[in-house]
């Protein structure tokens, strides 16, 4: 049921003539519906000797009285009436059936006239006559003028119910509030009545944020920015700030301070973007902006133009970015410690493709400011990828093969070496077949591997491009292991070693074969092996395209004694000692009329002129084991080498800095 409303009304008494014998008349006339929404009641009242309490009694159930909270109570006080009538707009629900009746109040006792009912047509509609301001920012007041309100109505900003500091039939205030998680603007207001009759009013909106320009234009992290513009929020925390993120978050900033023309926030650890994308929501309002300010862009202006690895280096210039990734050619670096003008890193062993790595480019949120000098690797080796346990390397038409360990106790296949991915290919796909896979004693010829078996003493052939296995002429040497095989021109050479039958007896001779007539012959007989300390077992051999040279007596007093055979007639010639004692488990290779092995430093032999030179500064890049299969190869004019510390693991593949070699 509705409240009760009291509208008093305080009338100028007239006269009349006072005749106590004529009767009070109390008559409930008639109803009639407003057109716009309301009731207006019709009643007669005579013969009042006093002035007295009158009016309508109005209920949604009949016979209600006086006294009932449930009625409507419309009421005036005055000498008798005559005709009277009172209009009702408000509290009257559409469709509900209504009784009413004419009251009369005299000295205590209470008189009524007949009950009669009406089916309402509901309450008037409130109406809206002025709204100001009608813009208006978070925290005005707002005066909403107007009729019909009644005292039991509520208002909404867009369906938001909002709290009422003053409230009557024909105005309502109100402060537009701060809803801390409210997305959208308020662009209309509403007046609705207990009765569900409501105003709409569509010319009220809330400021909207404008940002004229960002200060500096150009910034650094950590700096002090200001925005200007209009209505913005006074409540710095009613204003919020975003930057987007790299990964199309919003990250909060720190606002300052803030004013209707200016916010001052500061910038974080990072922009994310060389325009940074920004979103400031105030008033309700979401604003996004990335055209008014940037990141000021650095200054690279020193770099050294060689690195060596595990060291640190100090990039200088001007204006570096809080969080500095940078990149040297193709490899990217983050520094370590870091100023407006210099930034420090460790450039760290990695792999790469060559030593020379390109230009220094600062990534600045997408943005390239490069320095353009050439930056090197100054190191004697860099590693350049990841190989299979290598042994045995051949270099035929231009391209190197080698016989591949993919794994402990695995197979062995012929392999081809990938100068781009720097690993080597099987060239059949097949494994090694088993004539030529046990041991090795292996040597090449073009597009042929030579196995020498020291059990059964036959040597095979295996063609690597057709996979042709062809058993040849057996050795007619003292079998043996632990000797040097190698090629010359169209001749294979084997000698030294340990007898396989008596170790205290080693073999002091070399024999060749004949490639052409699948021949052995006996070359020469080494003075001076007797006993077992004397012998030559793995010895350090340069095979050129007409030269042999070996070294690698075990006797202390010739361990490093260089021979060359002179393969015209098979005598001895001694060359410069070899500038290493115990030249034996040496690897060597020839590239022209140039030697080379490795024993912790690198060796060059110039065998026009006789000559050793060491390269000290061009050591082994790990710590490894000597072992046969340690793999050194040269190909394209470049060094190359696999490091096996483990016959577990794939191998690292290493490339020389040839300017080390050339120095």
């Amino acid at each position: 049921m509705k409240k009760v409303l009291f509208l008093l009304t305080i009338f100028l008494v007239w006269s009349c003539e006072n005749d106590d014998d004529l009767p009070i008349i109390v008559e409930t006339v008639n109803a009639v519906l407003l057109e716009d929404g309301g009731v207006e009641l019709f009643g007669k009242i005579e013969n009042l000797p006093q002035e007295s309490l009158y009016g309508f009694v109005i209920s949604t159930t009949p016979d209600a009285s006086y006294f009932n909270t449930n009625s409507i109570l419309v009421s005036e006080f005055g000498f008798s009436p005559g005709e009277f009538s009172e209009l009702i707009r408000n509290d009257l629900d559409n469709g509900q059936t209504y009784y009413y009746k004419v009251f009369l109040n005299l000295n205590g006792e209470t008189r009524t006239g007949e009950e009669k009912s009406f089916i309402s047509n509901g309450s008037a509609s409130p109406k809206i006559l002025e709204v100001n301001p009608r813009s208006a920012h978070i925290g005005d007041t707002i005066r909403i003028s107007g009729k019909h309100f009644s005292s039991n109505f509520k208002l909404y900003f867009n369906e938001r119910e909002i709290e009422l500091t003053t409230k009557s039939d024909t105005l309502a205030e109100a402060v537009v509030p701060y809803l801390p998680f409210r997305e959208e603007p308020f662009d209309n207001l509403k007046i609705r009545k207990s009765t569900s009759e409501s105003a709409v009013f569509e010319n009220f909106e809330l400021y909207t944020p404008i940002v004229d320009s960002v200060e500096p234009y150009q910034a650094h992290e950590n700096d002090t920015i200001t925005i200007t513009g209009n209505h913005f929020d006074l409540i710095k925390e009613q204003n919020k700030l975003t930057m987007l993120d790299t990964w199309g978050n919003y990250q909060p900033l720190q606002i300052l301070e803030s004013s209707r023309n200016h916010i001052k926030f500061v910038i974080p650890n990072s922009f994310y973007h060389v325009f940074p994308k920004m979103r400031l929501k105030s008033q309700y309002h979401t604003l996004d902006f990335d055209d008014k300010y940037r990141v000021i862009a650095p200054e690279i202006t020193s770099f050294p133009e060689c690195l060596k690895f595990n060291e640190q280096y100090t990039i200088t210039g001007q204006n570096f970015p809080y969080l500095m990734n940078f990149t040297i050619g193709d490899y990217a670096y983050t520094a370590q410690s870091i100023s407006e003008n210099e930034a420090i890193f460790t450039f760290e062993k990695d792999f790469f493709t060559d030593f020379n790595l390109g230009n220094l480019s600062l990534d600045l949120y997408g943005e390239l400011i490069t320095y353009d000098n050439e930056i090197c690797i100054d190191e004697p080796w860099i590693k350049v990828g990841i190989a299979q346990v290598l042994n045995k390397i051949h270099n035929y038409q231009n391209e190197t093969y080698a016989i591949v360990y993919s794994g402990y106790n695995s197979s062995q296949t012929i392999a081809k070496f990938n100068e781009n991915t720097f690993e080597f290919e099987s060239v059949l796909n097949q494994s090694l077949p088993d004539l030529v896979n046990n041991g090795s004693l292996k040597t090449w010829h073009e597009d042929k591997l030579y196995h020498y078996d020291s059990n059964d003493e036959f040597f095979y052939s295996y063609n690597f491009i057709t996979g042709q296995v062809t058993q040849l002429s057996s050795f007619p040497g003292t079998p043996r292991t632990e000797c040097f095989i190698t090629t010359v021109g169209d001749y294979i050479y084997l000698g030294f070693g340990r007898d396989i039958q008596n170790y205290h007896n080693p073999p002091d001779d070399i024999w060749r074969y004949s490639i052409a007539n699948n021949t052995w012959e006996f070359v020469l007989t080494f003075p001076g092996i007797n006993f077992g300390q004397d012998r030559i077992v793995d010895p350090l051999v340069f095979a050129f395209d007409n030269r042999l040279l070996f070294s690698g007596r075990n006797s202390n007093n010739q361990s490093n004694t260089l021979w060359e055979i002179n393969l015209n007639d098979f005598s001895l010639i001694q060359r410069a000692d070899v500038p290493v004692n115990g030249s034996s488990e040496k690897r060597g290779i020839t590239v022209g009329n140039t030697g080379y092995f490795e024993s912790s430093h690198l060796y060059e032999y110039d065998s026009v002129n006789d000559q050793w030179k060491v390269h000290l500064d061009i050591n082994l890049s790990e710590q490894v084991y000597p072992s046969q299969l340690e793999s050194f190869f040269y190909q394209s004019g470049n060094f190359y080498r696999t490091i096996n510390s483990s016959f577990y693991d794939y191998s690292p593949m290493y490339k020389m800095n040839m300017d080390y070699l050339n120095d």
